[in-house]
């Protein structure tokens, strides 16, 4: 029986924030305390800085109702000759700054740091770079790299490495810049599972996975009932199962001005026990913008 990790997605406290975006310390535009205004501003809960190569102590700039999480960015060359980027975000302890890939990927784990691969459409990777077991996710959706030259989504790489059985989560991002004709911020995001605004509880629900990634629409409820899935959303013109090569549903709005908020979806042919059979769901709305569940 196929199992369900937004059992009572409705009941669940969200928050809302974003894992990537650089500061002044690298190479953006904004210092620390310019972007906390501008994202608390855009109704985010929470933000992680991710500068180049640069840990952020930013935990000291958390206030009520807002947590600024630490975090890094690391690059370099991969196992597999292709430059790479990582974010790794609410370690356990300070990350030292890295001399390479390779090392600071494993300085980040030994962190106890949520890591997840960054835009590798934009960087050309390799689909097996995602066979490293050190990554818990990759970067879905990244706005930056959308806006530079149309690579901003990963889809591809991400239904291949739950084709393989990796059970590898899925974010979206800003990868915040805002310097020189990169000006775009709170365009992409992740909803989590937080009853406390904590970077602890934030790190449990990461890795768990009790978060979904969007830059439009939402997941309101997906329920379990008999062999149906129950999925409730935002108004949108497109629901998709999405599983292991062409299995899958999709269920659209027609005509297109009658907008989908609820879809059954039969999944008795899922089989929980099989880690490569997986089912995550996508959605879009009527400008083309996309969520993303984790598979189920």
């Amino acid at each position: 029986m196929l199992h369900n990790r937004y059992d009572g997605l409705d009941t669940w406290k969200l928050r809302k924030g974003n894992l990537h975006v650089h500061s002044t310390r690298s190479d953006g535009g904004k210092t620390y305390d310019e972007l906390v205004a501008l994202y608390r501003a855009a109704g985010h809960d929470f933000l992680a800085f991710t500068d180049h190569m640069v840990f952020a102590d930013a935990g000291r700039l958390s206030t009520p109702g807002f947590l600024c999480i630490e975090g890094i960015e690391i690059h370099g060359e991969a196992r597999d000759g292709t430059g790479a980027h990582a974010i790794a975000v609410a370690p356990e302890r300070p990350i030292r700054a890295p001399k390479d890939f390779d090392s600071g990927l494993d300085e980040a784990a030994d962190a106890g740091a949520f890591i997840a691969l960054a835009h590798p459409h934009w960087c050309g990777n390799s689909f097996g770079i995602l066979d490293d077991p050190r990554f818990h996710a990759l970067e879905v959706y990244n706005e930056v790299c959308e806006d530079i030259c149309a690579k901003g989504t990963s889809a591809d790489y991400w239904d291949w490495a739950l084709s393989q059985g990796r059970t590898l989560l899925g974010v979206a991002v800003d990868d915040a810049h805002l310097g020189g004709p990169y000006q775009r911020y709170a365009r992409a995001w992740i909803k989590i599972k937080a009853d406390s605004l904590t970077s602890h509880e934030i790190a449990g629900s990461l890795r768990a996975g009790l978060f979904y990634a969007s830059n439009g629409p939402d997941f309101l409820d997906i329920r379990r009932q008999g062999n149906e899935l129950v999925v409730r959303t935002s108004p949108v013109v497109a629901l998709c199962a999405v599983g292991r090569n062409g299995k899958g549903s999709r269920d659209r709005s027609l005509p297109p001005d009658a907008p989908i908020t609820e879809a059954h979806i039969n999944v008795a042919g899922w089989n929980a026990d099989d880690p490569a059979d997986y089912l995550r769901l996508e959605i879009v709305d009527e400008r083309g913008r996309r969520a993303w569940t984790n598979p189920l």
